[in-house]
């Protein structure tokens, strides 16, 4: 089954480098110069959104916000937050703040 999968995959892959291979080289109108200017437009403007957000996640990883909740003993979180509710678990209590 594994080999079947991978003669599949191998199968398309072969079908879109032919595909881009005819594509590029068969004779046709040119891209006017605008076009090469909105597509390098679209490239800086990917990268520069692909490196924000990797510097969103590397920022969030660093500084905590990926950090599954922590649990408190249920009396000393209800002595300083009355508010919080106590959870299912026996002597634990969610942080509510």
């Amino acid at each position: 089954m594994r080999a079947a999968l991978i003669i599949a995959l191998l199968a398309i892959l072969a079908a879109v480098g032919i595909y881009a291979y005819e594509g590029l080289t068969l004779p046709g109108a040119t891209m006017p110069e605008y076009g090469y200017a909105a597509l390098g437009i679209g490239v800086v403007f990917a990268i520069i959104v692909g490196a924000g957000l990797m510097g969103l996640l590397f920022y969030s990883s660093r500084h905590g916000y990926d950090e599954p909740p922590r649990y408190e003993r249920e009396r000393d979180l209800l002595i300083r937050h009355p508010r919080a509710t106590a959870s299912p678990l026996r002597g634990h209590v969610l942080r509510t703040y």
